[in-house]
């Protein structure tokens, strides 16, 4: 009843952000992989991809994601300040996961993570 039309959302949300780095003493500052998906954004939104990131709560061992949906597409890239990440891409129509795991050690592999993401997400004919 009555209510503002719902509109469709932005294709970026960032959610809650630290007022300090994740890491100090991880190999991978979180806010690095914040950047770098930033720089991806406009590709991204170009190509048809839309995306959210998240920093996650602050622990031992944090992480945050960016979560990504072309068509039938949807991709996750989950990077803990360990270097360690998971990549997944799903088809919603066949429920197939392609899985992979990634022990980055630099900024250089989080990119290389990251164009893995967007070749895999823009494979769908």
């Amino acid at each position: 009843m009555g209510g503002a039309p719902e509109r469709p959302p932005p294709a970026f949300i960032e959610c809650w952000q630290p007022s300090a780095p994740h890491s100090i003493t991880g190999v991978i500052e979180l806010a690095q992989f914040a950047a770098a998906v930033r720089a991806c954004g406009p590709r991204w939104e170009q190509s048809g991809i839309r995306w959210q990131f998240t920093f996650g709560p602050v622990r031992e061992k944090s992480a945050a994601q960016v979560d990504c949906q072309r068509g039938t597409l949807l991709g996750e890239l989950i990077v803990w300040d360990t270097g360690e990440a998971e990549l997944a891409v799903a088809d919603v129509t066949t429920d197939v996961i392609d899985r992979v795991h990634h022990d980055l050690a630099n900024a250089q592999e989080l990119v290389a993570c990251l164009d893995d993401l967007t070749a895999r997400l823009l494979q769908q004919s």
